[in-house]
C-alpha cells in the first residue's frame, strides 16, 4: 500500500506540471496558494512586466516553511539593489515569501494554476527536481561566488550527477554525539586528557567500545544517570547514524543501487541493545521519553554523558531550559558518531537546506540572471552569519568561519572539524528514505531496546524481521541484498 501511494504520489506530481507563472499578494499557506493571474504561454511572473520610470521590477517569489531563512532573502534583495543602482541599472528586485506548511502539496496546486514561485525553500529534495518542478541549479553552484567562498564538501551535497545539481546550499547541520565535559572532570581526567580523547574520537582512533566503556565507568560512578541517550522519536538522526555503522559509507554500489546488507543493521541495532544492557541508555527512551524532558533537564543539566544531537540542540536547549550560551560553551563538545573499527573514517550526517529553483526562475534570461545574483548575494557574511547563528548551523563558507560573530560562538566555532566528514542521503537515491529512514527500522530499534534485558529475540532475528519489511516497500530493482 505504501508503494503504491508513493507512486500515485509521484504520477501527480509529474501530470501535474505545467508551465508556471503569476503575480502573488500576501504570504500564503501550503494548501492555499495566492490569487494567479496565469500565464502558460510565456510562463512568466507578471511582475517581471511591470515597467516604471525607474526601470523594471522583477518580483521573486520564495516558498517556504523557515521565516528566518526566507526573510534573510528578503534582506538580501535590498542589498542586490544597491548593486545594481551603483551598476546604472534602473531595474528593481523584490523578494516575496510564502509560507508554506506542506510543500509537496502547495507545488501540485501551484504547477496545476500555473502560479510556480521562482525559489523553494526546503531541505534539499529529490524528488522535487526528478519531478521536474525544479531546474539544474549548476550556472548558481558554479557561480565564482560560490566556488570561490563555499567549505569543501558542501555543494557535493547538492549534486545529483555530472553537472547536475538540485539546489543551492543554504545551510547545514550535522548529527553526531554531544558530550557532557564536566563528567570526564569528575571522573578525573585532566583538560589535556579530555583534549586527546575528543580529538582521538574526531580522528577515528577511538571506537564505540571506547566510547560505552567511557560512559560506563561515568555511571557506573554515579556521575551521570545516563551515559548516552537519543532523540525519542522517529527523524533524520536515524538515516544518518545507520550510515555510521557501515563505516561512514552510503549503502550505494557503482550503478547507484541501494546495497541492503544484514551486517550492517545488526551493527546498528546491536549497538543499542548493547548500551541498554551495559545500563548506560535507558531501554524506554523511545516509548517514555519526550522532547520537553530531553531539552530541558536531561541534556542541558548534565543527567546524560552524551546523546546522539541534531546541531540546533544548542538553541532548542537554551529555550527549554534557560541555559545560557556561555553556559553551553564551556560545558558540551562534540565528537562524530564513534567508528566501529579504528581506522575508518568518522561520518557526520548532514540534512542540508537548499534554494531550489524552479521552471519559473528561467521564465526570461533577466529573471534568471537575478535569481542568480540575489543567491549569490545572499551568500555574504552578513546574511549567512544570521542563519548560521541565530539557527545553530554549521557555516558553509570560508568567509563566515573567520567572521568575528561566528567565532565568538564557541560551540559553533569548534564545530569546523566536522564539515570535511558531512554527508547526505537526500540528493543520493530516494529509495535510500525507505532504507534509512522508515517506520521498519525504527520499530526495530526499539524492538531491541526494549527486549534487551530480556532478549526474547535476537538481534539477528530482528534485523532480518527489518529488512524483510523495508524492502517490501523498496520498489523491485531499486536496491540488493549483499550477505
Amino acid at each position: 500500500m505504501k508503494k503504491i501511494l508513493a507512486m500515485l504520489l509521484a504520477l501527480i506530481m509529474v501530470l501535474s506540471l505545467v508551465a508556471c507563472g503569476s503575480e502573488t499578494a500576501e504570504p500564503t499557506t501550503a494548501t492555499t496558494p495566492a490569487q494567479t493571474n496565469t500565464n502558460t504561454e510565456t510562463n512568466t511572473n507578471t511582475e517581471t512586466n511591470t515597467e516604471t520610470e525607474e526601470g523594471q521590477v522583477y518580483n521573486i517569489r520564495v516558498a517556504g516553511g523557515s521565516a528566518y531563512r526566507c526573510e534573510t532573502l528578503v534582506a538580501a534583495a535590498e542589498a542586490l539593489n544597491a548593486q545594481l543602482a551603483a551598476e546604472g541599472s534602473k531595474d528593481t528586485v523584490t523578494v516575496e515569501w510564502i509560507e508554506v506548511d506542506s510543500m509537496d502539496d502547495s507545488l501540485v496546486i501551484w504547477a496545476q494554476e500555473g502560479n510556480m514561485p521562482e525559489i523553494l525553500q526546503n531541505s534539499a529534495s529529490i524528488k522535487y527536481y526528478e519531478a521536474g518542478y525544479t531546474v539544474n541549479a549548476a550556472y548558481v553552484v558554479e557561480d565564482e561566488a560560490y566556488t570561490a567562498d563555499l567549505l569543501p564538501g558542501v555543494a557535493d551535497m547538492m549534486k545529483y550527477g555530472d553537472g547536475e545539481y538540485i539546489g543551492v546550499p543554504l545551510d547545514t547541520e550535522f548529527r553526531g554525539f554531544m558530550i557532557y565535559k564536566p563528567a570526564l572532570v569528575q571522573l578525573g581526567w585532566t583538560d589535556a586528557e579530555i583534549e586527546t580523547w575528543k580529538n582521538d574520537m574526531r580522528a577515528g582512533k577511538l571506537t564505540l567500545d571506547d566510547f560505552q566503556e567511557v560512559a560506563k565507568q561515568i555511571v557506573d560512578a554515579g556521575i551521570c544517570e545516563y551515559g548516552l541517550t537519543h532523540r525519542p522519536n522517529k527523524g533524520a538522526d536515524w538515516r544518518y547514524i545507520f550510515v555510521s555503522f557501515a563505516g561512514g559509507q552510503v549503502p550505494l554500489n557503482e550503478e547507484n543501487v541501494v546495497t541492503v546488507s544484514q551486517k550492517h543493521v545488526e551493527n546498528y541495532l546491536g549497538f543499542f541493545r548493547e548500551c541498554v544492557e551495559l545500563g548506560i541508555t535507558p531501554y524506554n527512551g523511545l516509548t517514555d521519553f519526550n522532547w520537553d524532558m530531553l531539552e530541558g533537564d536531561i541534556w542541558p543539566n548534565g543527567k546524560t554523558f552524551a546523546w546522539v544531537n541534531n546541531i540546533s540542540t544548542k538553541g532548542d536547549c537554551m529555550k527549554a531550559s534557560g541555559v545560557t550560551s556561555e553556559y553551553w560553551d564551556e560545558t558540551f563538545f562534540s565528537i562524530p558518531i564513534p567508528v566501529t573499527e579504528v581506522g575508518e573514517t568518522p561520518a557526520c550526517g548532514a540534512n542540508p537546506h537548499a534554494w531550489m529553483l524552479t521552471t519559473a526562475s528561467q521564465s526570461s534570461e533577466k529573471m534568471a540572471e537575478y535569481c542568480r545574483r540575489l543567491l549569490d548575494t545572499v551568500l555574504l557574511p552578513e546574511f549567512q552569519v544570521t542563519i548560521s547563528v541565530e539557527s545553530g548551523h554549521v557555516a558553509i563558507t570560508k568567509s563566515v568561519l573567520e567572521h568575528p560573530t561566528y567565532a565568538a560562538d564557541r560551540w559553533l566555532s569548534d564545530i569546523e572539524w566536522a564539515t570535511p566528514y558531512l554527508f547526505t542521503t537526500n540528493t543520493t537515491n530516494p529509495s535510500l528514505s525507505l532504507y534509512g529512514h522508515s517506520q521498519e527500522l525504527y520499530d526495530a530499534l526499539q524492538e531491541a531496546e526494549l527486549e534487551a534485558l530480556d532478549p526474547s529475540r535476537s538481534i539477528e532475528e530482528i534485523a532480518a524481521d527489518c529488512i524483510a519489511k523495508m524492502t517490501f516497500n523498496m520498489d523491485d530493482g531499486t536496491f540488493i541484498i549483499v550477505d
